[in-house]
């Protein structure tokens, strides 16, 4: 099958097919005796009714869809189910090609190749998208194609079947897809555990008390995925033999039809020219007409006028011939009614002296029973094409039809049964027992399941229908069966059975609960765990829903589960909400939410698993406040570890300056105490002129200048070296302010200290030295008047306690690209001095085991945090 094009071609012509479904389902009249009256062809006739008889009840099947079509592909008839999985009436399909409704190269050459090959083709799970009903999506479909072959055994049509196979596909995507979800969710969480796992083995591998505890983390959760893994292939294995049997029982349902009506004759006389005396009441029906009318008219008016010549030569040989007459002719009805084939008997009528004074005619509208001798040639040959059993029996019991279902069911040919008693083919009275024959005279119908045994001792569990074959006047002329080997599905059904009984097990011995509920969340099912996890008996619960148990803060998120994951997909995440016990303990749970529908396809239910995970959210907190205590240990040792490399670079880069700065300095103070005694001799020499005093000020600031940058380049050369004592905050700024008082003649300086008198242990007069240093940048930066603000605050974090000494100017600012270089060695800004003062300071800080932070902005100044540690032992 295709998508169904947009727009339906109409039938060349509204005249009926010789296999119209017309002629099947709508009761139009035929008749057997509208055949030649011989013999031979009343017993053929009454074989093929026999055929026909048991296909219609075939046809009747509510589930197969079944189609009858041509050589040419178009429809000749199509049952009640094919039509309504298309939307349609069943005569909307008569005449219409197959291709053109469902346009598809693909099942066009299928069929050319079944047509020509005569040989059947079947295929399972085969997609179509209806193009017209876009919103049905994908279908999936079980097609079977029957080649129908005529007497010669040439194919004459096809016999198409299929079985909607679209849930069974659907529910094997579905459970793939859990399949994967849950195949991910391990995965993804064994590589979790695995990657903590090897992290914590190579950062704390001393803390033994740790990993053992991480190890049994580690087996509860393997054990849980294990368990996991069981589940999964528990309910794969249920969902593939609930599949198998559901396809099976959809197979086994059969209704049946009535059988065609026969239509009678026409009678009319006329005289010896032909023109109508009288016609009885048929005849009027046949021609369209009224009595008034026809009497009077020419029978010839009723022959269409191109066989007139015929019709002219057959009158004229009836005075010729003796006896009657019997000939086929096209008579046309009055008015619209269309032209029909007749067959006439036409006899004389004599007077006493045997001279003819008029003729009779026997008028027979062969229509139909041409159509149904071609439509029982069809059927016959469709019947030998049905892979169940259909035996027909006499009433003693005579078998009188054996097809090849039957053939293959019970390993015997027609040709060795037929004639012969059911009881010698088949053992047992299984057609003739008092409840079938109950059954049949009560309603005319038996259907139920039994054991054949055949000839060879095989044993077949079967499922049989059972009627009672009539003949014109309603008497019983023997009996139908059609039979159904249902082995397998028995076995299928004991396998499920089985499944069930152990899934009964798995539901009951199950850790996590399982509860099933209305679209209210009223409890209609649930197992013991259940029952324990929430503390509530089985009557209690019964009157309950799981809104009662769930914290009213959980109800709209519970909501929006149902109406954004349940209801649009059929199922939900795994998700974590909370319980209240019956004892008033709120305890954590995971749960998921599957969806429920009846047999009409409608929301009816909800059913979930649900999971007590007090002791794993007891883990994972243990889990994380590990991991967190792990992961400080893990940075402070990296830190440790990142400050023990740059201080080996920085004593590296020290002593290489140290060797450099002590050949310097010796180089640079002997030329200037050579300089310096000169400049002294020279102003003895000169005297106190006002122009040689100025020109040795300047001679002795220089002097001055490269000693004080010779001695910071030997400080910042030193190892440093701290002796530490114990002094107050408020003790070392007013210490570092009064060596820097003369700097401050344009600040005006503010203090917000906490705690001022709380001591820090410190080498005092480094930390004066640093202090003062951040004093000097701070009124430096300061055009003009401005502010210079020194707050304190303490502050405390996993590592100790700390005090945060801010220096708050609002000078001129850094430039964004200078801040980052700030604190490296021979950077400045200034148009005087080396650029040691901040890296020196920031050592100094360092060796005191805090930390130098500087923000700053442009034209709003800048804010310096200095931060010490106030643990004495740290320090």
């Amino acid at each position: 099958m295709a998508s169904r094009p947009k727009h339906n071609p109409e039938p060349q012509s509204k005249k009926k097919s010789p296999s119209s479904p017309a002629a099947w389902s709508k009761g139009e009249k035929s008749s057997r005796s509208a055949a030649a009256p011989s013999s031979k062809g009343s017993q053929k006739e009454d074989e093929a009714f026999h055929a026909l008889e048991i296909l219609e009840k075939l046809f009747a099947n509510r589930y197969v869809l079944i189609a009858y079509l041509d050589k040419n592909f178009r429809f000749i008839r199509v049952n009640e189910a094919y039509a309504k999985a298309d939307g349609r009436d069943t005569d909307f399909f008569c005449g219409k090609n197959h291709f053109d409704l469902y346009p598809n190269e693909e099942n066009e050459r299928i069929f050319r190749r079944v047509l020509e090959r005569g040989k059947p083709y079947s295929i399972s799970e085969k997609p179509f998208v209806y193009g017209a009903d876009t919103e049905r999506g994908t279908t999936y479909w079980d097609w079977s194609l029957f080649p129908v072959q005529n007497p010669a055994g040439q194919t004459d049509g096809l016999l198409l079947t299929a079985i909607d196979a679209t849930n069974r596909v659907r529910a094997q995507e579905e459970l793939l897809k859990h399949q994967d979800h849950l195949e991910k969710l391990v995965r993804e969480r064994t590589a979790e555990l695995h990657q903590i796992n090897r992290r914590l083995k190579e950062e704390i591998r001393e803390r033994g008390r740790a990993e053992d505890e991480l190890k049994r983390t580690l087996d509860e959760l393997q054990s849980t995925i294990e368990e996991l893994r069981v589940t999964e292939e528990e309910l794969r294995d249920q969902n593939e033999e609930m599949l198998a049997s559901r396809e099976v029982l959809k197979n086994e349902s059969q209704r049946y039809l009535d059988l065609f009506e026969l239509a009678p004759d026409g009678y009319i006389i006329t005289d010896a020219s032909g023109f109508i005396t009288g016609a009885n009441r048929n005849a009027l029906q046949l021609l369209n007409t009224s009595s008034k009318y026809l009497a009077g008219c020419s029978f010839m008016s009723f022959v269409r006028k191109e066989d007139h010549d015929v019709f002219l030569s057959r009158f004229a040989s009836v005075f010729r011939l003796k006896g009657k007459r019997q000939f086929g002719l096209r008579l046309q009805p009055r008015g619209k009614k269309p032209a029909f084939d007749a067959s006439v008997s036409v006899g004389l009528i004599r007077n006493p002296k045997g001279h003819p004074e008029g003729i009779r005619w026997l008028i027979r509208d062969v229509t139909e029973h041409k159509k149904v001798e071609d439509e029982l040639r069809f059927q016959a040959n469709a019947l030998s094409q049905i892979n169940d059993a259909v035996i027909a029996v006499d009433e003693e019991q005579r078998i009188t039809y054996w097809n090849p279902g039957a053939e293959r069911l019970y390993e015997l040919s027609a040709a060795e049964v037929l004639g012969r008693l059911l009881s010698e083919t088949v053992h047992g009275d299984w057609l003739d027992s008092d409840a079938v024959n109950t059954a049949l005279a009560e309603k005319n119908i038996w259907s139920g399941q039994n054991v054949h045994v055949t000839l060879i001792g095989k044993r077949i569990d079967v499922d049989s229908v059972i009627t009672v074959l009539r003949n014109k006047n309603g008497e019983a002329t023997g009996k139908l069966a059609v039979i159904r080997d249902i082995t397998e599905s028995k076995q299928a059904e004991q396998k499920l059975s089985r499944s069930q009984s152990r899934y009964r097990e798995l539901y009951e011995g199950s850790h996590d609960g399982y509860v099933m509920t209305d679209l209210d969340g009223r409890f209609i099912e649930f197992n013991t765990s259940f029952m324990q996890i929430v503390g509530y008996s089985e009557p209690e619960l019964n009157q309950m829903s799981y809104w009662d148990l769930t914290p009213r803060r959980w109800h709209a998120f519970e909501r929006k589960i149902i109406h954004e994951q349940v209801f649009p997909r059929g199922y939900s995440d795994v998700y974590e909400k909370e319980y209240r016990r019956k004892d008033g303990v709120v305890l954590p749970i995971e749960v998921r939410k599957y969806l429920l529908k009846d047999e009409a396809g409608k929301n009816s239910g909800l059913w979930a698993f649900v999971r007590n995970i007090s002791k794993r959210k007891e883990a994972e907190q243990e889990l994380k406040d590990s991991e967190a205590r792990y992961r400080r240990l893990s940075e402070q040792l990296e830190d440790m570890v990142k400050r023990k490399v740059e201080e080996l670079q920085q004593a590296r880069n020290l002593a290489a300056i140290g060797r450099m700065v002590a050949v310097l300095a010796h180089e640079v103070r002997n030329p200037l105490q050579t300089i310096e005694l000169g400049a002294e001799s020279l102003k003895r020499y000169v005297g106190q002129q006002k122009e040689s005093a100025e020109i040795f000020r300047e001679i002795g600031y220089g002097v001055n200048l490269l000693n004080q940058i010779t001695t910071e380049l030997i400080d910042f050369a030193r190892p440093i070296q701290l002796q530490k004592s114990a002094v107050t905050i408020e003790d070392l700024i007013e210490r570092a302010l009064e060596v820097a008082t003369r700097r401050f003649s344009h600040v005006a300086i503010y203090a917000d200290l906490e705690r001022e008198d709380e001591k820090v242990f410190v080498d005092v007069n480094r930390f004066i030295q640093v202090l003062v240093n951040l004093f000097v940048n701070a009124a430096d930066a300061i055009c003009g008047h401005g502010t210079l603000i020194i707050r304190s605050r303490l502050s405390a974090d996993d590592t100790g306690r700390k005090i945060i000494l801010s220096m708050i100017d609002n000078g001129c600012g850094i430039a964004e690209t200078d801040l980052e270089q700030v604190c490296e060695p021979f950077f400045t800004t200034k148009t005087r001095g080396i650029g040691l003062g901040l890296p020196f300071s920031k050592r100094i800080i360092e060796a005191h085991g805090g930390a130098i932070s500087i923000r700053s902005t442009i034209g709003k100044g800048t804010c310096v945090d200095v931060i010490l540690p106030l643990n004495s032992e740290t320090t």
